[in-house]
């Protein structure tokens, strides 16, 4: 008997260059910068749109079973919890070390939660409804875990705001739960959760080095962080996976053994 593979990518695909310099002029654009090349938003939407095109088309050549957009109009996997919302700020967390083969890098994640999270505008419901009227295939949504968050968690920035790092937890999901409630009123019926700080919890480097600076105990984090998972995933009629790695680096840089 023929056996019958599910085949689907991860989430993210490399954002082409000409994607990239785009993004760099409208940011120009944003910043009040007209001259010099700088895109208008709406000009930059048409370009978004057609790398999203070719994402999908690229997807569909190969007969993948599952298409999603690429996450070409993000700019990390992480993008939910600094775009569209309130109570985050461009201040640089702690700093975290990257291992691998180049040895260690230090890393800080760009933003800091500063107040309560607050939804402004929903991200993935464009994604996906772009999507659906682009291909007959069905169609991924991948949003990041609520205990991501914890690398935007900044003890003294971030503890007014939630003394507890886990009040912030239960923020972040409560917000996936209400997007994904908005995906599936939309048709939407597969959903992914990136969960690679899962796997950080059972890695001692990342155990002393992300969560013993932020005054968050492994065990709890990993414990309700599954819970807190299982607020999300009860959603009706959707299907929901998750996605664990130890980082996209690879041998090179990675976050968790």
């Amino acid at each position: 008997m023929r056996e019958v593979y599910h085949a689907e990518i991860v989430g993210a695909l490399i954002r082409p260059d000409y994607l990239k310099k785009a993004r760099q002029r409208v940011d120009a654009h944003d910043g009040g910068d007209e001259a010099g090349g700088a895109l208008s938003r709406k000009e930059y939407k048409k370009i978004e749109d057609w790398a999203v095109n070719e994402a999908i088309s690229m997807q569909e050549s190969l007969g993948l079973d599952v298409v999603n957009d690429g996450e070409q109009r993000r700019l990390s996997f992480l993008e939910r919890w600094t775009v569209g919302i309130e109570g985050v700020a461009p201040i640089p967390g702690p700093a975290y070390r990257m291992r691998g083969t180049l040895g260690e890098v230090e890393w800080r994640w760009p933003m800091t939660v500063v107040d309560k999270l607050i939804r402004r505008t929903p991200q993935a419901i464009e994604e996906f409804t772009y999507a659906r009227a682009r291909t007959s295939k069905p169609i991924k949504v991948t949003l990041p875990s609520p205990m991501l968050l914890a690398t935007l968690y900044a003890p003294g920035l971030s503890s007014d705001a939630y003394p507890d790092p886990f009040e912030l937890f239960a923020d972040g999901a409560a917000i996936l739960r209400q997007e994904c409630l908005e995906l599936a009123t939309a048709g939407c019926d597969y959903i992914q959760i990136d969960c690679p700080e899962l796997l950080m919890v059972g890695d001692q480097h990342a155990r002393d080095t992300l969560f013993v600076p932020r005054n968050i105990a492994p065990e709890r984090f990993l414990n309700e962080g599954i819970a807190l998972l299982n607020t999300i995933a009860d959603v009706p009629g959707v299907t929901f996976g998750m996605h664990i790695c130890r980082g996209g680096g690879g041998a090179k840089m990675h976050f968790a053994e």
